[in-house]
């Protein structure tokens, strides 16, 4: 059922796959600077829901429940925001996180890597609801639109 040395080892292995991909750029053009960075991102927002016991849910939970990136449904979201669902009373949810964590820190950390390299991670933010949106406008990918520059062919083709 729960295998610390597992989740610490999985966790591992796919931060080795991952970073040697991006090295290598093994079907991937992300960068190591990309998947550094979203190391950052995804353990910081994890860490803090972790230790705070808040579960805030902040853009990278907002953007594996829209895109269900890691194994989840509205379901398991419910059931990760019940105050009582902590503690020693129910040790066994603790425990099968060591089995999921990984796969959503992998996850997780290739999706936001990606967004980092494309240049679309600075266009998502949280509004004042704490829901997730979207700003086209700070999404490089648009930059030339954004900036009105019609003297490029390739802006308004592509």
């Amino acid at each position: 059922m729960g295998n610390v040395s597992g989740e610490v080892r999985d966790s591992i292995e796919g931060f080795g796959q991952i970073m040697a991909r991006a090295i290598t750029h093994v079907n991937t053009d992300i960068t190591p600077s990309d998947v550094t960075k979203a190391y950052k991102i995804v353990t910081k927002e994890c860490l803090e829901n972790t230790f705070t016991g808040k579960n805030k849910a902040g853009i990278v939970s907002q953007l594996c429940i829209k895109y269900r990136l890691s194994n989840i449904d509205v379901s398991n979201v419910a059931e990760g925001q019940k105050t009582g669902n902590k503690g020693l009373n129910h040790w066994q949810d603790e425990l099968f996180r060591t089995m999921k964590d990984p796969d959503f820190l992998n996850r997780m950390v290739l999706f936001v890597a990606r967004c980092i390299h494309d240049g679309v991670w600075n266009a998502f933010y949280l509004d004042n609801n704490g829901n997730l949106a979207y700003d086209w406008k700070k999404d490089k990918r648009f930059s030339l639109l954004v900036s009105g520059n019609k003297s490029s062919e390739k802006t308004y083709n592509d």
